[in-house]
This record gives C-alpha cells, structure tokens and sequence, in this order.
C-alpha cells in the first residue's frame, strides 16, 4: 500500500478515499513536516498547502530519491508543481496542468526528458530519470490522453526532448495511438 504524508487537518471524506484507492493516511498536523518525513520514509506522496517542501524535507523521504530520480534541488522545488505520477517501471513523471506549469516544465530539459504536444494543445511532462526504455512510449500516450485533442483529426504528435539536448539534438516525435484513455493512468498518479 503507498504512504502519503498530510501534514494538516484533513477531512475525513478525503481521508476515507485516499484509503480507497490504496494510500496508508499518516496525519499529524502537531508534526513538523521535516520530522513526519523522516519517521514516514518509505511515504510516496505528500499533500501540503502552504508548507514549502525543502531539500531537508526530501532527504527524510528516501523513497521518492529513490524511485523517482529527485536528487537536486532544482527537482525538489519541482514537486510543488503539477500532477505526479510512478509509471509501473518505477519512473516518476511531472505532469503540467496549466499554461504556467506546462512553460515551467518545458524548460527543464538540463533536469530531465520533456514531452509536449505539437500539434493540440496538452500538458508538458518532465521525467527525471527513465526506468524503462518503454516509458518514453508510454509517457507519450499520458500526455496524449490528457491533452485537448477531441477536435484533432489523426493522432496527437509529441515531441520529445531528452534530459541535456540543447539546440534541438536529439529531438524527436512519437505519435501515440488512439485511442486515448486518461483512466489507465489514473491508478499511477501520486499527487
């Protein structure tokens, strides 16, 4: 079962149905966050509200080090962004939700691989670090299913950057199949 961390008063409602769908709640709103993390370090997920997720924070929470690649700082600041995701593989996965997150997230290429829509409108995905060889595929097919593409005649293109190309190397385009189906995904999303 995964853990997720709540550092605040959480209404039971929320509670019972993160319980649903197989997260262990660990609520302790009298906790530091700091202190939640390093007894709770095998949490995958940590809903906060205005509590900053520092780098002190994420040493306590080896898990997601671990499984997800988040090892810099840069990447820390990240998981204060977005939807997250843990691909079968292990792979973590940011995905944009908005115009705002979706330009933050396309800049990150010195972080890891970024994957956008080019020819709908759709989110942005940064994936740290690649478990698998077929996570690009199938991150492609995420952002497929969560874009805008009702209207699109033929399949989403997306485009895809590795971590550390600059000037266009390596660049590609995968072009999932249709059709797209958000719910196959749900079941890996984190936060």
């Amino acid at each position: 079962m995964r853990k997720v961390l709540i550092p605040t008063k959480l209404d039971k409602v929320v509670e019972k149905i993160l319980s649903e769908h197989g997260f262990t709640v660990v609520q302790n709103p009298d906790v530091q966050l700091a202190d939640l993390a390093s007894e709770n370090s095998d949490a995958s997920a940590i809903i906060v509200r205005s509590e900053k997720v520092t780098p002190e924070i994420m040493d306590g929470l080896k898990d997601l080090m671990n499984h997800e690649g988040f090892r810099t700082r840069r990447l820390v600041e990240l998981l204060n962004l977005a939807r997250r995701f843990r691909l079968p593989s292990g792979t973590g996965v940011i995905l944009g939700r908005d115009k705002g997150e979706n330009t933050v997230l396309r800049g990150e290429t010195a972080v890891g691989t970024v994957l956008a829509p080019v020819n709908c409108p759709g989110p942005t995905a940064l994936v740290p670090e690649m478990k698998s060889p077929g996570d690009v595929a199938l991150v492609a097919e995420m952002v497929a299913a969560y874009s805008k593409c009702d209207r699109l005649e033929g399949d989403v293109k997306v485009k895809v950057v590795p971590k550390g190309a600059q000037d266009g190397a390596g660049e590609g385009t995968v072009s999932p199949a249709r059709p797209y189906d958000r719910t196959k995904f749900m079941e890996w999303q984190i936060c």
